[in-house]
């Protein structure tokens, strides 16, 4: 499904369209994002209980229209990258202090160079996708 793409106030009547267009088989995974992600869910005793994973969470529709990041994957390649520089699981204060100090510098290296007009490049393969994003979502 596109619902990420979906403009949070749309969302519901989006949703619905798709359910109904759905075949029954997949109406119990329809009904669990729906409670899951959506609009939560109503207990035995008429309380109604938030979604677990509200729209505001993972509705990627405004990044997309703005041409910003719509993925966490720079924070999970960062994070992977520290892990590798510190070698082991488990690093002492003094190693990771040292590796926080190293990244420090290359993040100030990598500010002047954004600030002296430098820009950072997207890979080719990837850029014909991320054009046509904006476009679909508009």
């Amino acid at each position: 499904m596109a619902l990420p793409f979906v403009p949070i106030p749309e969302l519901d009547a989006t949703f619905d369209a798709v359910v109904d267009a759905m075949d029954d088989r997949v109406v119990p995974l329809a009904t669990t994002m729906e409670s899951t992600y959506l609009r939560g869910a109503t207990l035995r005793r008429r309380r109604a209980v938030p979604p677990r994973f509200p729209p505001a969470l993972w509705n990627v529709h405004q990044q997309a229209v703005d041409d910003q990041a719509r993925t966490n994957n720079v924070v999970e390649g960062w994070h992977s990258k520290f892990q590798k520089l510190l070698v082991v699981h488990h690093a002492n204060i003094w190693k990771f202090l040292d590796e926080v100090i190293d990244e420090e510098h290359d993040f100030r290296q990598l500010l002047a160079q954004l600030r002296a007009g430098h820009i950072n490049i997207k890979q080719p393969t990837n850029k014909k996708c991320q054009q046509d994003v904006p476009a679909a979502t508009a």
